[in-house]
């Protein structure tokens, strides 16, 4: 790692070099070894990171007071199971290496937990009250957020020398 000129960021080549080792018997007096270990992502480079708040529609709370005098009370409630997936949108090698690195890159970037799938139960509630008034209508809406992550992801190819 201290002779590449690339920065080496991939978690997992990182771990693979720390562990790797090299014994030699009592009778030799010199070695030299050249391990190829392939090409590997090396690091990832991010030039943008953007959040929508909006991705994807979960559910709906609806509440309707237009035949009352009184207002009324609405909590969020969800009412099904969802499950929302996302992805990386171009095909790489090394794809989960790469979806790693990325999802390092960006949960420093927004300070935010991230996750390329998520699932949000049927029955999870929020405490938070809000307030209709009466002679109306609202809707209160659940969203999953995505972040959505554009930069470069440099490749080399790996040797161990000793």
């Amino acid at each position: 790692m201290k002779t590449s000129k690339t920065g080496i960021e991939n978690k997992t080549l990182i771990k693979l070099l720390n562990e790797s080792t090299l014994h030699t018997t009592r009778l030799s007096i010199g070695y030299y070894a050249r391990i190829y270990l392939g090409e590997w992502p090396l690091n990832y480079t991010s030039n943008k990171t953007a959040i929508n708040w909006e991705y994807k529609k979960i559910n709906d709370n609806p509440a309707d007071t237009r035949g009352s005098e009184g207002g009324l009370e609405l909590s969020y409630v969800q009412k099904s199971q969802a499950k929302v997936s996302g992805g990386l949108t171009d095909k790489v090698p090394a794809q989960k290496e790469v979806q790693k690195m990325i999802m390092a890159k960006a949960m420093k970037k927004t300070h935010l937990p991230i996750s390329f799938s998520t699932i949000v139960g049927n029955g999870t509630k929020l405490d938070r009250l809000y307030q209709v008034a009466p002679k109306q209508v609202a809707h209160l809406y659940g969203y999953v957020p995505a972040v959505n992550e554009k930069g470069k992801v440099t490749y080399g190819e790996v040797y161990f020398v000793c």
